[in-house]
């Protein structure tokens, strides 16, 4: 296996505030866009992308996700897929063409490569690492060339193991106990659908910038305690996060992950950061991922404040920035 030998660190990174966002949605299914198959939306959903150019998921549906690695099987060309939660999903990005998978791809596409580059979109609002984890088990023996996962510190503080538990029901994870993962209802749990186009108050408020919104009471350092040390042996999602990576070398997976900006400049205004335990936090965190061959990106301070839309979501100028970064990298890597 090729894993990449270089590992960048662009300084020190990541938590998320707990406000990842789920949307009323639907979706169903499929036709044909410029000869590739593509899942298709119910009434006022309609995807405006094609599938290999970083279309968003309308939902966490087994069946939908299994279409597209379907898609993705079937597709030539140089595969990149993208995991994570909603700093990549883009729910601050109304516009579907603006959001980091399908910059990158428009980026890539005008490179002239001598290659068709194609980018698949598996990230899900709200998905920390034990969710991620389940859909890499269903990637394993696809024809993934290089994953990208956004890897948000944040979720490492959450207590709930699944975001999404009706990914027990991909077929790969149908094998495993769902009590290990403290799901207990299986015949009741139900999918997530999200709306994406349509007018919404949280996506509203997703896409407009912090500075113009009422912070006081959001931040309460003296009851909660101020963000930055984070105690990854404490956390059930480090356990899946260490079985990610386990699983990317078992099937000689090239992967990149890298750490979500951050709004520090929000988190410094309301004193509600400790970057001493942060910075020593997140070293022995990077330390353990590069340690373990994956190369990592540290993203934390890439982004100016006023390209948030709260603490972690990105307004679009935030995901062009992102997109840049990701991009300088893999044509290092396409063009060795």
């Amino acid at each position: 296996m090729f894993f990449f030998s270089l590992i960048v660190l662009l300084l020190v990174a990541s938590r998320d505030t707990g406000s990842e966002d789920q949307f009323p949605g639907a979706v169903s299914s499929g036709r044909m866009v410029a000869g590739i198959p593509m899942v298709e939306s119910l009434p006022g959903q309609e995807y405006l992308i094609d599938i290999n150019d970083g279309q968003r998921l309308l939902s966490d549906d087994p069946a939908e996700i299994m279409r597209r690695i379907e898609q993705l099987n079937e597709s030539d060309g140089f595969n990149i897929v993208f995991l994570g939660d909603s700093i990549v999903y883009g729910d601050g990005t109304r516009d579907e063409g603006k959001t980091i998978p399908a910059l990158l791809k428009k980026k890539l596409a005008r490179t002239g490569l001598g290659q068709v580059v194609n980018v698949f979109n598996f990230t899900l609002p709200s998905a920390g690492p034990a969710d991620v984890y389940l859909i890499t088990r269903e990637l394993a023996n696809a024809k993934v060339d290089l994953l990208i996962y956004d890897f948000n510190v944040g979720w490492l503080e959450r207590e709930t193991t699944l975001e999404h538990p009706v990914l027990l029901n991909l077929s790969r994870n149908k094998d495993l106990n769902p009590e290990d993962f403290h799901v207990y209802n299986m015949d009741q749990v139900v999918v997530n659908n999200y709306n994406i186009y349509e007018e919404d108050e949280n996506l509203t408020d997703l896409a407009t910038p912090w500075t113009e919104k009422d912070w006081n009471g959001v931040f309460n350092p003296a009851e909660y305690g101020k963000f930055g040390k984070l105690h990854p042996e404490w956390s059930e999602q480090w356990k899946y996060v260490g079985s990610m990576i386990s699983l990317l070398w078992e099937n000689n997976i090239n992967s990149l992950f890298f750490t979500n900006p951050r709004n520090f400049e929000l988190l410094e205004k309301y004193d509600d950061i400790d970057f001493e335990a942060y910075f020593s936090s997140m070293q022995d965190i990077l330390s353990y991922i590069e340690g373990s061959g994956i190369t990592i990106l540290n993203l934390d301070y890439v982004v100016p404040s006023e390209q948030f839309a709260d603490v972690v979501h990105l307004l679009p100028g935030g995901e062009e920035i992102v997109s840049d970064n990701l991009y300088d990298f893999i044509i290092q890597f396409l063009t060795v």
